[in-house]
């Protein structure tokens, strides 16, 4: 299970993924991908898994077809 935060904001979301990872491991830094301009992942000092978006970008979803 992680802790996942959305952000309006990349400089939000970084900001607060800095600080949760003081004394903690990146899993995953932050960087854009194609559903927001900032993500990444984390384990806190206390062994918490966050997941941190910024700026989430609207994703098209497809119907399967059949």
């Amino acid at each position: 299970m992680s802790i996942t935060l959305n952000y309006d904001r990349a400089a939000d979301a970084e900001r607060v993924f800095n600080a949760l990872v003081e004394g903690g491991k990146v899993t995953m830094a932050l960087g854009e991908t194609f559903w927001a301009k900032c993500f990444g992942m984390l384990i806190d000092k206390y062994g918490c898994p966050w997941i941190v978006n910024g700026e989430m970008t609207p994703v098209e979803m497809t119907r399967a077809a059949g």
